[in-house]
């Protein structure tokens, strides 16, 4: 019997031999990455491998740009007191939980899909996007499990530290900006203020995926 990543793999390769029967855009990626593929999934095929020696492999195998070029200057400063449009909110919902909840085949298939919603999101300034992830139960359930997934975090935490990054270089991350955020998402300003200051943002994440408290019945969008 095949394991559930051998079966990913196979239809991965399945879309690639039949384009015109997938709506999947990133053709390109399939072409650049067919040998790796192949060559995972016979290896996998002919020792039997266990499916957490093919998720190594395909880790070191295959990366996927999900964020694109986003999160550089825009050529402004990010607005922090922007009101969020709900397409807004919706896109930041929709990446979360895609590269959270969905299979390996699932989000290769809908990389396109996540580099649009990353563009209708570029704007958005870095706290306030973390704010809409940390005032949701489902969010915040989805942010630590996109953290265990590892090349999926480190493509995702790539493209947010840039926007960090630049806005904490033009001066937009201000104490009362910090202030503000830490208090609608629940964390004492003194935990994340150092990382801030430091530029430190795999701590900041860290604090904040640790540190805020869970509400509720939050154990319904655990894994």
């Amino acid at each position: 019997m095949w394991n559930k990543n051998q079966l990913e793999i196979f239809s991965l390769l399945q879309i690639f031999c039949n384009p015109k029967d997938s709506t999947y855009r990133g053709e390109v990626f399939l072409k650049k990455n067919l040998f790796v593929f192949i060559s995972v999934f016979l290896v996998s095929l002919s020792l039997n491998a266990k499916e957490t020696d093919l998720s190594i492999n395909l880790e070191k195998g295959i990366s996927v740009d999900i964020t694109g070029h986003q999160g550089g200057y825009l050529g402004h400063p990010r607005d922090y007191n922007a009101t969020l449009t709900q397409v807004e909110i919706d896109s930041i919902s929709y990446i979360v939980n895609t590269l959270a909840f969905r299979s390996l085949v699932s989000i290769l298939k809908c990389k396109g899909e996540l580099e649009a919603a990353g563009d209708r999101v570029d704007q958005v300034h870095p706290l306030r996007f973390l704010e809409v992830i940390f005032t949701s139960e489902q969010l915040k359930a989805g942010i630590r499990s996109i953290r265990g997934r590892g090349w999926i975090w480190g493509d995702f935490l790539a493209g947010f530290k840039n926007s960090l990054a630049t806005e904490s270089q033009i001066g937009n991350m201000t104490k009362a900006q910090i202030n503000d955020f830490a208090a609608k998402v629940g964390i004492n300003p003194n935990i994340i203020t150092p990382s801030i200051e430091a530029r430190n943002w795999d701590q900041l994440m860290d604090s904040l995926i640790t540190q805020i408290p869970r509400r509720g019945n939050h154990d319904r969008y655990d894994d």
